[in-house]
């Protein structure tokens, strides 16, 4: 693969990760679950300012998610 080989020449690291968090303030609608998209508030850090209060363990997703 040509974009894996400039990477690894390059010696840049690459992440991979699997989101699954369902967090009820961030949802649009209660049954969605994680959707394409969904960990954006998490890694910009604006999930506080969605309808409803950001839970401890949100905030710590997001402080993980940013590498604080």
């Amino acid at each position: 693969m040509i974009v894996r080989s400039n990477r690894e020449t390059a010696g840049l690291t690459t992440y991979r990760y699997i989101y699954s968090g369902n967090f009820s303030n961030v949802s649009p609608l209660p049954w969605m679950g994680a959707y394409h998209s969904s960990e954006l508030p998490m890694i910009f850090g604006t999930h506080y300012e969605y309808r409803g209060n950001s839970t401890p363990f949100e905030w710590e997703v997001a402080h993980t998610m940013q590498a604080r």
